[in-house]
């Protein structure tokens, strides 16, 4: 068992795919660390503050049940080596952490510190064929959108009493 499981995300906004993903990988270590990137300003590809996809990832863990599970979000960086120091400063991987990503450049740059790696897909299988981008599409042309939403998700559109189609 891996010391902790590391997950970098976006979560704009979090869908059931991110959901499955952290059910899962969840499994396979002590301890759960997400980390929360976030954007230099909110706009049609970035629509959630961090302190509302906070908000959705903790009532997703809590309608879950899922135990072990911190989040840490990253304010936003404009290169590379902050964003590594922001890690090395704020998250205490260890030899024994196991890194999630399906982002390439993610994958290679802890491969290459040192650091187990793997890929959604190696973890689930296969994956679901949903993106925080489909979804914002999706609700701009007004088409069904709720059934690709995590739980939390759906508990914060049902707070904004958010009345688009579906």
């Amino acid at each position: 068992m891996n010391d902790i499981i590391f997950l970098p995300m976006r979560l704009q906004p979090m869908h059931i795919g991110h959901l499955e993903l952290l059910v899962e990988s969840s499994k396979l270590g002590k301890k759960t660390i997400i980390l929360i990137f976030n954007s230099k300003t909110n706009d049609k590809h970035n629509p959630l503050s961090k302190e509302k996809k906070i908000k959705i990832l903790k009532k997703t863990i809590e309608l879950e049940n899922l135990k072990n599970i911190e989040i840490i979000s990253m304010p936003y960086l404009e290169n590379t080596n902050q964003r590594f120091d922001f890690v090395n400063k704020n998250i205490k991987l260890t030899k024994n952490s196991l890194v999630v990503s399906g982002n390439e450049f993610i994958l290679n740059s802890f491969s290459n510190l040192g650091f187990k790696t793997i890929t959604p897909k190696e973890i689930l299988g296969k994956l679901i064929n949903i993106s925080g981008t489909k979804i914002r599409d999706l609700i701009r042309e007004e088409k069904e959108f709720r059934h690709y939403l995590s739980s939390g998700t759906l508990h914060y559109l049902e707070e904004l009493n958010f009345n688009k189609k579906n």
